[in-house]
This record gives C-alpha cells, structure tokens and sequence, in this order.
C-alpha cells in the first residue's frame, strides 16, 4: 500500500508536470551570456571530463571569487609525511 502523497508538498515544472525536489546544496537560477568560444570549450570540456556545465562552472566562479577576496580560501591541506624519505626503499 502507498502512502498518499499532499499536492501541496510537489513541485511543478514550466510545462506543469510533477518534478522531483532538488537535493544537494541551495541554488539560485541566474542567467548570463558567455562568448561562443567559452561555450564551445566548456562543452568539449564537459563531454572529455563527464561532468555538467554546472560543475566546472561553480568550481570557476568559486576559485576567482576566492582569489578576488569575495569569498573565504579554504582551509590548508596538511600534508602526508612519507617518512621514508627521498631516495630509499620502503621495506618489503
């Protein structure tokens, strides 16, 4: 037996049809215009990597935020210390 599901919980798409509700973390539509040859690259960009637009375009927009200061660097990696050093062999 299924649960009954309240209309008022769905969400609709331009066409009127159910959607399913968006998961992940909070975004807001925005619409701009890029050059072709920008749209181009992140096509072929997409289709090598096999990754969305959305991807490579939140990672971009992120990065020269941080570097412009509108938005925090994140935190320092620590690095893994190999304690075997250059030049010797680890023991088998």
């Amino acid at each position: 037996m299924t649960t009954p599901v309240d209309a008022s919980e769905l969400l609709f798409d331009d066409m009127g049809f159910p959607s399913v509700p968006p998961t992940g973390p909070r975004r807001i539509g925005t619409t701009v215009r890029v050059l072709a040859e920008l749209s181009d690259a992140l096509t072929a960009a997409c289709q090598a990597r096999h990754v969305s637009r959305q991807d490579i375009l939140d990672e971009a927009l992120a990065e020269w935020l941080r570097q412009h200061g509108f938005m925090p660097q994140p935190p320092a990696r620590e690095a893994v210390n190999d304690t075997s050093g250059p030049g010797r062999r680890r023991a088998s």
